[in-house]
């Protein structure tokens, strides 16, 4: 570690339980001398290292979407508020405290409900009110109007609330609103996971981001997602599609089979009489050394699907790779870094990828 570098907090190694709040309170007293104890510590370290791989920051608001840059954000105060009783909301999820951003020229707008934890020991709680701040990660929020158009406003905030016990997820949520003086909507709300445990995280979607625009001539909102996600198995017969050996010296898995996924989603909404309809989903994978879309298709539809289903759907790339309509395209590599279409049921996609309300 470099003078410079600010030292690690030791809440950091206590998330991983007891053997980290150990090793926390061995260099509180200063009992890591010895070359025993130093291996000690460097093992701890680098067993924790891929488990925090991915380090969650709060992005600005023009990494979250086309910002106008001629008009400035509404002045806010955030609150979190302890409700009077336990109420269920629309969904039918009961909750007791709401944070909201309260402005001076527009309504009110709910961010975000949930059940407070009495007992709950970890994060940024105050007990006083019985409000947990770790809903709104550091009480910051990122907001700005979208480019375009004058009364849609685009929020951004992190959640720690599921970083703490047996849970390793720091998600960012984002969300639409058109903002008028007598009421507020919301018209879009979602949800990533943005850092954590990627073992944990690599389960599901993976880490992931959203980027709005606006377009004012046709009226209709781009969200444009990115996914990526690394799964290993061990070697056995039938190694999974997309899957190839481990490099040595790989860091993540040694003698194991690894899949890097990095995935992009494009969902189309079209804003007509204050509120916004799904036009359209699109989804694409970019390509690993030696894809073909043989196990493309094999990796998204199963072990039954034929390479012709991806070729299909990306007519510009069979005419630019594949020489040969028969059956042998479906083994063509493509070029590492390709943009491939996949052809999945838009419900499929939305299902697994957007996390919304």
């Amino acid at each position: 570690m470099r003078r410079d570098e600010p030292k690690p907090k030791l809440s950091f190694l206590k998330r991983e339980g007891r053997w980290f709040d150990r090793l926390a309170g061995m260099i509180k007293t200063g009992k890591t001398r010895g070359p025993e104890k130093l291996a000690s510590i460097a093992a701890a370290l680098l067993l924790a290292a891929p488990l925090f791989a991915q380090a969650y920051k709060v992005p600005e608001i023009t990494d979250c979407g086309l910002i106008s840059t001629g008009q400035p954000p509404p002045a806010y105060e955030l609150k979190n508020v302890r409700l009077p009783q336990m109420v269920r909301g629309s969904n039918g999820v009961p909750h007791d405290c709401e944070i909201r951003l309260v402005f001076k020229d527009y309504s009110d707008l709910l961010l975000q409900n949930y059940l407070f934890n009495e007992a709950e020991v970890e994060g940024d709680i105050d007990r006083d009110k019985k409000v947990n701040w770790d809903y709104v990660r550091s009480r910051r929020i990122a907001l700005g109007w979208l480019n375009g158009v004058t009364n849609l406003l685009l929020v951004s905030w992190g959640d720690s609330s599921g970083s703490h016990g047996t849970g390793h997820y720091e998600d960012q949520l984002y969300l639409v609103a058109r903002m008028d003086a007598r009421k507020s909507s919301v018209l879009l709300k979602k949800r990533v996971c943005a850092g954590g445990r990627a073992k944990d995280i690599n389960n599901g979607a993976g880490f992931g981001s959203h980027y709005f625009s606006f377009d004012s001539k046709t009226q209709i909102l781009s969200d444009r997602m990115t996914f990526s996600r690394q799964l290993s198995v061990v070697p056995r017969d039938n190694i999974p599609p997309l899957h190839y050996e481990a490099k040595e010296g790989c860091e993540a898995a040694t003698h194991a089979y690894l899949a890097d996924i990095h995935e992009r989603i494009l969902h189309r909404y079209h804003y007509a009489a204050a509120k916004l309809q799904s036009l359209h989903v699109e989804m694409f994978y970019t390509t690993q050394s030696f894809d073909c879309s043989y196990d493309i298709a094999r990796f998204y539809f199963g072990p039954l699907a034929r390479g012709t289903l991806i070729l299909d759907a990306n007519p510009g790339l069979r005419a630019k790779f594949t020489k040969d309509l028969s059956s042998e395209g479906e083994w063509f590599h493509f070029p590492q870094g390709t943009l491939v279409k996949i052809p999945l049921p838009e419900i499929w996609i939305i299902n697994f990828y957007e996390q919304g309300y």
